[in-house]
């Protein structure tokens, strides 16, 4: 972003990030209507562009500040001190919060993982990985192995999780339906699941 954004007062600045969240949660990267940002933050397409170089910058803009404040949000629960299993439920329960909260950010968070587009995706898989390995990294050094069954590969068993949750999500994803409640429920119960396997 230019110089010219971050002199905005910060209100005209969320105006318009805001504006960016609510219509890329709705549109893939490819047809979100840009103009249509510029006229919900109340500016011209023309100064949107002033503000940024171009779309994938505006995008990338919002993607960062998204990945920013998750992480922070995160880290203020401090989840990556909990046991294991309450580790995967309490980040589950913080992004729910977030869902509930700012359903935009989240949305878009969400859409712009599975986003296929190659302008912008090599760049947001190459910052959620980072930041997926930095806590997968944490969880594993504070794995208690005593609290597993016994030969049990505590990498395979995070990856695995991993992927179950992931195809959880990109089901929901695709049915588009983010419902925080029944999310939670549901992840419960398969949270339940996996301690009856890999648990002692």
């Amino acid at each position: 972003m230019k110089e010219s954004f971050l002199l905005l007062p910060e209100e005209r600045q969320n105006e318009i990030i805001n504006a960016g969240f609510d219509q890329f949660s709705c549109h893939s990267y490819r047809k979100c209507p840009v103009g249509r940002i510029a006229e919900q933050a109340h500016i011209s397409k023309s100064l949107l562009f002033y503000y940024f170089k171009d779309k994938k910058e505006l995008y990338m803009t919002l993607w960062n500040k998204c990945a920013c404040f998750t992480a922070s949000s995160l880290q203020e629960e401090k989840i990556s001190e909990l046991p294991f299993f309450d580790m995967l439920e309490k980040g589950l329960h913080v992004k729910m919060e977030l869902l509930r909260k700012y359903p935009s950010l989240s949305a878009f968070a969400i859409r712009a993982y599975y986003e296929n587009d190659e302008r912008i995706r090599p760049e947001v898989q190459a910052t959620y990985q980072k930041m997926l390995k930095y806590y997968k990294d944490k969880a594993i050094r504070a794995m208690n192995p005593e609290k597993f069954r016994e030969g049990i590969d505590l990498s395979e068993m995070y990856q695995m999780i991993y992927y179950a949750s992931e195809g959880y999500l990109y089901e929901k994803v695709r049915s588009g339906k983010l419902d925080a409640d029944e999310i939670e429920e549901e992840y419960h119960k398969m949270m339940q699941h996996w301690k009856g396997v890999y648990g002692r």
